[in-house]
């Protein structure tokens, strides 16, 4: 897969519709900036993901509306969860030396294939594959963040 690849699945028809709808839906908007950063971090993604650049794009395609209110109740979910950093035994911080979120700068391009990502997992109920991919992104804590992510694709599934 190559920069190209994804620069045009992130100016993509597609992908540009669920994220507008998700960031409406959300009261924020999608901030295009550093679109040369989002493609590196992107590609490490899809290639984490194993589910390959052609596969998202007919995901995407396939399953638009679905990731729409999927991805609604994941923000509205995580809106106001506190930012959380996982350090190792002994490297902990100090309270008054972590970081705060002084401002948002909406929502960045490209967080659409993500939540197309965790949705596909979820609704073929792929849970080790899930987990290994949330490891593989170093999210803090991903056994967690896998029962929370778990939890919105119930609740998604009941309307």
């Amino acid at each position: 897969m190559t920069d190209r690849e994804v620069e045009r699945l992130l100016k993509s028809e597609d992908l540009s519709f669920i994220e507008t709808s998700i960031a409406k839906g959300c009261g924020t908007y999608v901030n295009k900036d550093h679109l040369d950063f989002t493609i590196g971090i992107l590609r490490r993604e899809i290639a984490n993901s194993a589910l390959g650049i052609n596969s998202i794009k007919d995901l995407l395609r396939s399953k638009k509306d679905s990731i729409i209110k999927f991805g609604i109740d994941f923000y509205k979910t995580q809106a106001g969860e506190p930012h959380i950093e996982e350090y190792r035994e002994g490297e902990e911080v100090n309270e008054d030396e972590k970081s705060n979120v002084l401002e948002s700068h909406g929502l960045g391009i490209g967080f659409g294939i993500k939540y197309a990502i965790y949705f596909n997992f979820l609704e073929n109920d792929m849970q080790d594959e899930l987990l290994n991919f949330l490891k593989a992104q170093r999210i803090p804590y991903a056994k967690d963040f896998a029962k929370t992510l778990n939890k919105v694709h119930n609740l998604y599934r009941t309307h």
